[in-house]
């Protein structure tokens, strides 16, 4: 899920009156966990990114390729990224792509792995969490592939 710039502009302005990170999370209500990512790719990069990605005026050159790929690995990885995924944005205008897949399926894992490479050939990662693995993927293009990225609930976003 990605939260609103709101949430990050307030954590940043009880970061700045002095309090602990703990605390900050607290008052926020935002868990403790997200405040650190934040922190360690940078809260002022992070609110830049999130600026920079909505005053987005259209697609890049890339956008090209992303309507060349193959139908089924595309639609594919679209179903994986709508049900049990999300784009998150890093610095320098990166974003990362996190599906989380059950451990009792290492079929559908692989199948995921290889629809993500084939959609943007990239190092893919995999990390295990309890009772899942979390598979993923670095490019500055995942909100060109997936036009339905943006803030709020994935379900509220058209699709186009």
């Amino acid at each position: 899920m990605t939260r609103p710039r709101k949430d990050l502009e307030t954590v940043r302005d009880l970061l700045d009156q002095g309090l602990s990170v703990a605390e900050a999370s607290r008052r926020a209500r935002i868990p403790r966990g997200t405040v650190q990512m934040w922190l360690s790719a940078g809260l002022e990069a992070t609110l830049d990114a999130r600026a920079e990605h909505a005053g987005r005026s259209g697609p890049c050159e890339f956008c090209g390729y992303v309507r060349d790929l193959s139908e089924t690995s595309y639609a594919y990885l679209l179903g994986l990224y709508l049900g049990d995924g999300y784009i998150a944005p890093h610095p320098r205008g990166v974003y990362r792509l996190r599906i989380f897949q059950d451990n009792k399926y290492p079929n559908l894992i692989h199948q995921c792995a290889m629809a993500m490479n084939w959609v943007i050939p990239s190092r893919i990662g995999l990390v295990q969490n309890d009772g899942c693995k979390e598979i993923t993927s670095y490019s500055k293009h995942w909100p060109c592939v997936f036009p339905q990225y943006g803030l709020g609930p994935k379900h509220k976003r058209e699709i186009a």
